[in-house]
């Protein structure tokens, strides 16, 4: 037998921060966008909303890959002004 999900309309506030979430995330301001539902995680974790925040906070976060392509970027550019200046 599946295990029953809380309803997690008794909790406050949490309309507020789903609204918030979303229009941060329409927007672009993804750190306003995860501590939103970082606020829904908190206020109903075991939840459907809750299980969705997760799954939406953990894709919200910095790729690595894309942090190390910026700094081999950024390395090759301050290389090319060191041999442009020799």
């Amino acid at each position: 037998m599946a295990k029953k999900r809380s309803t997690s309309a008794r909790a406050p506030g949490l309309e507020d921060a789903l609204a918030r979430a979303a229009d941060a995330e329409l927007t672009g301001d993804y750190r306003g966008a995860r501590q939103a539902l970082g606020e829904i995680i908190d206020m109903a974790p075991n939840s459907d909303e809750g299980t969705a925040a997760k799954k939406r906070f953990a894709g919200l976060g910095a790729d690595p890959a894309a942090i190390r392509f910026g700094l081999v970027v950024l390395i090759l550019y301050i290389s090319g002004w060191l041999a442009a200046l020799n």
